[in-house]
């Protein structure tokens, strides 16, 4: 996204170029939809209102809330699986069955 690659992200098997700006604006509104500060999100009426909208002007997405990243420890080996951990330091669960 950061690198105005949005239409990267559509599974290239259904991928069609007309597409490439209603994939932008789609990516675009979740991102303002996903924004750290509660408040900068819109509400559903206007994400409704942003979705049938054309030509409209969407404002630049701040900060997500939640961003998840791998980290290994110096120790730890190539074939063992990393630990997603948040940068906001929230705990992850595992939901197993018995």
């Amino acid at each position: 996204w950061n690198e105005g690659e949005a239409a990267s992200l559509a599974d290239p098997n259904v991928f069609d170029e007309s597409f490439v700006k209603e994939i932008a604006n789609c990516v675009q509104i979740g991102l303002l939809c996903v924004q750290e500060v509660a408040d900068d999100r819109p509400n559903v009426s206007t994400v409704i209102w942003m979705l049938t909208t054309e030509n409209m002007n969407l404002p630049e997405p701040k900060q997500p809330a939640f961003i998840t990243r791998r980290e290994k420890s110096e120790g730890e080996s190539s074939n063992q699986s990393s630990q997603k951990v948040s940068i906001n330091d929230v705990s992850l669960t595992s939901v197993t069955g018995r």
